[in-house]
């Protein structure tokens, strides 16, 4: 999948995250500054934020989620994508060690080789 539907910087509106959104179908954006992951924005984040403050020049970062799931590259096995895609995650942002997107794994995209087989789906 292309890392520019899936990041934002912090400093854009309501507007162009949702476009964002829109365009990766996947319900979220990364929130990125000085092109570092620093949390996500869901649908539904900007969904509520509306619904209380009714204000569409709210900056991205006061309703973001600092405390994000992702993967270090390297550690994106097969094993540790599938476990995580288990639970309520839709996507899972593999970062560099300098937390640079590399690029964001889903259940619909996710690129390994087939001949490994599946050890275990948690």
């Amino acid at each position: 999948m292309k890392k520019n539907n899936y990041s934002i910087k912090k400093d854009k509106k309501i507007e162009d995250a949702l476009k964002c959104i829109e365009l990766n179908g996947m319900g979220l954006i990364f929130i990125e500054d000085r092109k570092k992951i620093i949390g996500v924005v869901t649908d539904g984040d900007i969904r509520r934020a509306l619904i209380k403050r009714k204000n569409l020049n709210m900056p991205l970062t006061t309703f973001m989620n600092r405390d994000f799931v992702y993967l270090r590259d390297g550690k994106d096995t097969r094993e540790n994508i599938l476990k995580i895609l288990d639970s309520r995650i839709k996507a899972i942002p593999i970062l560099d060690n300098n937390d640079k997107l590399i690029r964001v794994v889903s259940s619909k995209n996710i690129d390994w080789n087939e001949s490994t087989g599946i050890i275990s789906k948690a």
